[in-house]
């Protein structure tokens, strides 16, 4: 993808409200939409500059996200990839591209909600040239060894030793199945440090509560 600055990104964008599900800037992010709403959304996105925001409700789990709170901080993607099959669902393949804050929601469009966008916070998401943020890798994927082990979940460890460090801790926070509490937490993280301390921490924490109780523990 090309360089581009805040000035390149729209002020009105639609948004795509999946509770715990995560986009980061240059992480890329497989979805499938069957919902006629999202279709629309989609459909609509590729005829034009092909961006969608991807954003939690901040309601009760099962509520319809079309009426719920969001979160004011969301992520923009750019479609990078898609598929229309035969009775109009789409696959199609996101690439995050920097954070914004919402400043306000519009009317809905076609069913789906649309929200006037600030990138001028997350600016510093659009240069991929800047040195990473200091991670420690080796203490970050034991944690994440431990933690997929507690969960009988693989890794293709491989393919981890031989990516980023951006992408090694991008790709594990979007993948991993923490809640939306956490997933927002990982999303707002400051830079790819925090993120990833605060990604070790969460592998930690669930460690202690499978020891002590067995039960989930949200951030507060």
């Amino acid at each position: 993808m090309a360089p581009i600055s805040v000035a390149d990104l729209p002020t009105i964008v639609p948004i795509f409200p999946l509770a715990g599900v995560l986009l980061l800037p240059r992480a890329p992010l497989p979805l499938h939409i069957f919902e006629p709403r999202y279709r629309a959304m989609v459909r609509d996105a590729i005829a034009a500059d092909g961006y969608i925001a991807m954003i939690q409700p901040s309601g009760e789990p099962g509520d319809d996200p079309m009426n719920q709170p969001i979160f004011r901080t969301a992520c923009l993607g750019k479609i990078v990839g898609s598929n229309t099959l035969e009775d109009g669902r789409y696959n199609i393949v996101l690439r995050g591209v920097c954070r914004l804050s919402v400043t306000s929601e519009l009317p809905l469009l076609e069913g789906y909600r649309r929200v006037e966008a600030d990138y001028a916070p997350y600016r510093h998401d659009l240069d991929d040239t800047n040195p990473a943020a200091a991670v420690d890798r080796k203490a970050l994927l034991a944690s994440m060894k431990g933690f997929l082990a507690r969960r009988n979940m693989q890794a293709n460890w491989d393919d981890v030793l031989q990516a980023s460090d951006e992408m090694v801790v991008n790709s594990l926070a979007v993948a991993c199945p923490f809640g939306p509490q956490e997933k927002q937490a990982l999303l707002e993280a400051e830079d790819l440090g925090a993120r990833a301390l605060l990604l070790q921490a969460l592998c930690d924490m669930e460690a202690g509560t499978t020891a002590n109780d067995n039960s989930p523990r949200a951030l507060h």
